[in-house]
């Protein structure tokens, strides 16, 4: 049976290019009240169930615990990399001066930066459609063993000599991507409250931060070893474990046809459609979807120049590395799992997102003056920690006016999206960097990339506030529906 549909406004009703208006199953049939997609301040105090009462929070904390492992590895294996194609330039170039060895490896990090993002846009869809259909558990799997495979042919590369088995393998690990959009929609299966949502979204900064903390933490060990690779064999291992742990995971679309909160559907479309469909979109859904794109451009420069800029500007060695991203994951957890849940209580979803672009405005005005002390990196670096919560918050928007059966298809479409942009970001904050501090640059300025991204940060802030203003009015039903017409 197909829910309810109540048109508010014929100009709205197309929020979503191919998409009908937005639905709503209204608890109560004869109420033509509306609610606000993004909460209204005087609503801030209504009372909303405590998410100790989630029916399935341990579920949900277990596929976090898995994610962790996950996201461990992979950082555990991002400080891998720089190490290894450092060893691979010099092998190679050894009449290149340090300076130029490290421009050198930042060229070659660019591309392996920004590949894995390619190709989570062009194939990320399909896996979101797969996941409505097949269950999220399948998805998890398969991004989860992409990553031994990408270790393996790293491995490869190593032993051959050659950045063509790597490049394959990093490249194709960029389907590995669609576990985050697996476990966003997972909790939106198991949760039967809106508010709920957003909450466990925050949350999920807890495994970001473990991830964060325990994979360099592992690294300083692991590159003190006299046993060769031995940070690729523990990378692969954490993998390999977080694969066993999905076994007992149970299946969150079975959770959600057991509460009656899917609705089976048997019709097939274009997948790939879902990305001309959010690209197009129209109102207040495709400013969310650009601020969306806009953040995870940003997010990008930090991450992808974070090891050579220290080592360049400060002599920092691998263990100051890890040890200082390991403070780094302590404050992404403090924000995520503290901090934001108790302004979630006091503030609307957007005035934390706007708050998000400000702090991140701040963090990099401070990294442009990095050069000027070790300080100022440091402190910038702990306000950027915030930021890697707010594209949670973004897609929780999205979310909650999702139908579960198209929960994959949508997220995954947004993870798609965010995808090309965090490309771009990879791909010009790694060039940026390598331009200003080689022969070919006028000046020497490593700080360029955070310059650039200081004014970007300030305009996103400004343009959020003008966003939210401009679109006040703008209403979309409780528990809405995005309704897929599929022909």
């Amino acid at each position: 049976m197909e829910p309810n549909i109540i048109n508010n406004s014929p100009s709205k009703s197309n929020l979503i290019k191919g998409y009908s208006t937005i639905n709503i199953i209204d608890n109560k049939q004869n109420n033509n009240e509306v609610a606000p997609l993004l909460k209204n301040d005087n609503n801030t105090n209504e009372e909303k169930p405590s998410i100790r009462k989630h029916k399935y929070l341990k579920q949900v904390f277990f596929l976090y615990f898995l994610f962790g492992l996950l996201l461990m590895a992979g950082h555990l294996y991002a400080l891998f990399l720089p190490g290894f194609f450092n060893e691979f330039v010099i092998k190679n170039y050894p009449n290149l001066s340090p300076i130029e060895q490290q421009s050198k490896s930042s060229y070659y990090k660019s591309f392996s930066d920004a590949a894995p993002h390619l190709v989570m846009f062009f194939f990320g869809p399909l896996f979101g459609v797969l996941s409505d259909r097949y269950g999220r558990k399948p998805i998890l799997f398969f991004s989860f063993s992409v990553n031994i495979i990408d270790f393996m042919l790293c491995w490869c590369s190593i032993k051959k000599n050659n950045l063509i088995y790597f490049y394959i393998g990093h490249t194709i690990s960029g389907l590995s991507y669609v576990a985050n959009a697996a476990v966003f929609s997972f909790v939106a299966d198991v949760s039967i409250f809106e508010s709920h949502v957003s909450i466990l979204y925050s949350l999920l900064g807890i495994s970001l931060g473990s991830g964060i903390i325990f994979g360099p933490l592992i690294y300083i060990f692991t590159s003190q070893s006299q046993i060769p690779n031995l940070t690729l064999y523990i990378a692969g291992i954490l993998v390999g474990i977080s694969l066993l742990g999905l076994t007992i995971l149970s299946e969150s679309l079975e959770i959600a046809k057991s509460n009656h909160r899917f609705i089976e559907s048997r019709k097939s479309f274009n997948p790939f459609k879902t990305i001309k469909d959010l690209l197009f979109v129209r109102g207040l859904l495709f400013w969310i979807i650009l601020l969306f794109f806009s953040v995870s451009y940003i997010s990008r420069d930090i991450t992808s120049t974070f090891n050579y800029y220290t080592i360049l500007m400060y002599s920092w060695t691998q263990i100051e590395i890890g040890s200082f991203i390991i403070v780094s994951g302590f404050l992404v957890i403090l924000w995520g799992a503290v901090v934001i849940p108790i302004l979630l209580n006091f503030l609307s979803i957007r005035k934390v997102i706007s708050l998000g672009f400000f702090i991140y405005f701040i963090c990099h005005l401070l990294l442009v003056f990095s050069n000027y002390s070790v300080y100022y990196f440091i402190i910038g670096c702990g306000f950027g920690s915030f930021v890697h919560n707010i594209p949670n918050l973004i897609q929780s928007l999205v979310s909650v006016i999702t139908p579960r059966e198209l929960q994959g298809t949508i997220i995954t479409g947004f993870e798609s999206i965010g995808s090309v942009s965090q490309f771009l970001g990879s791909f010009l904050s790694d060039y940026i960097f390598m331009y200003f501090i080689s022969n070919k640059s006028p000046f020497f300025f490593p700080q360029a990339p955070y310059f650039l991204n200081t004014i970007f940060s300030l305009i996103l802030f400004l343009s959020s506030i003008i966003i939210w203003n401009y679109f006040k009015n703008e209403q979309i039903y409780n528990n809405g529906y995005i309704n897929k017409s599929i022909k």
